[in-house]
């Protein structure tokens, strides 16, 4: 067996096309879908939320929002677009405004992850009742697809809170691949940031499985995250906890039905 870094990506592919045909076979094919909701305030944007629906959540991708009752209007229309089609709205943030916005705004704190003592604490939040209510008369726009001519906005305000914030977005991603016969048999998909590395994705196909491959290719990157002085290694896996606790890694979140009749985990091992 042969393991290579490969920076280009060439297997990724492989590794997507294998994790979803293992995934499926457990939970099953799960709807995906995609919203884009812009809040005016006499044509001015004073709002934007990007949301995705996949394994029964929605989550809260990119946004942004002049103040809380604006997050608490578009929080209402996600909650009457998803509230007979997912078990959870999630966001995860690490910003203390608005930590406290979605604290004020009564979602649930499912765990908290710090990945090192450099980095800021984040927080993961859950809200499982689909009734949040607004009686703000700004103008809401609901579209599948983002509106051009609000993007250039929606970019300056997102790139002005990151430095307000100091938050960086640097990151290098990478796979190591196991190869037989120069053929693909398993590999794993990995984003570097300043202090630590998340594992996107790790599969081995069926046939190879139970010969420790899977096990390697995570000490492999671990061994990339000693290298690069990093602190720690985490990542978020639906069924295949055992394995990674096995290996040393701690659960530090329980996500209930993501997806429906599911847990999903986020573990996380210190490196040094």
């Amino acid at each position: 067996m042969k393991y290579i870094i490969d920076k280009e990506l060439k297997y990724v592919k492989d590794i997507t096309k294998h994790l979803a045909r293992y995934n499926v076979s457990y939970t099953g094919v799960r709807p995906t879908d995609e919203t884009y909701i812009y809040v005016l305030n006499n044509k001015a944007l004073i709002g934007v939320l990007t949301i995705k629906l996949k394994w029964d959540c929605v989550f809260l991708n990119e946004y942004f929002y002049s103040n809380i009752d604006v997050l608490k209007l578009m929080l209402s229309k996600v909650c009457e677009l998803y509230k007979e089609k997912a078990k959870a709205i999630r966001v995860s943030t690490d910003v203390l405004e608005r930590i406290n916005d979605f604290k004020e705004l009564k979602f649930e704190i499912e765990g908290i992850l710090q990945t090192s003592t450099k980095t800021s604490k984040k927080y993961y939040f859950a809200y499982y009742k689909f009734d949040i209510e607004s009686n703000s008369n700004f103008e809401v726009i609901i579209k599948k697809d983002s509106i051009l001519e609000y993007e250039s906005i929606f970019k300056e305000r997102l790139v002005k809170f990151r430095e307000e914030n100091k938050i960086s977005i640097k990151k290098e991603e990478l796979e190591i691949v196991a190869l037989r016969n120069n053929n693909f048999v398993g590999g794993v998909k990995i984003t570097i940031f300043k202090d630590s590395i998340y594992v996107d994705m790790l599969v081995v196909i069926e046939k190879y499985r139970g010969k420790n491959i899977g096990s390697k290719l995570m000490e492999l990157v671990e061994e990339e995250a000693g290298k690069r002085n990093l602190d720690s290694v985490y990542l978020e896996t639906v069924l295949s906890r055992e394995f990674y606790e096995k290996m040393g890694y701690k659960k530090v979140v329980t996500k209930k039905n993501q997806p429906k009749d599911f847990n999903s985990y986020l573990l996380v091992k210190q490196i040094k």
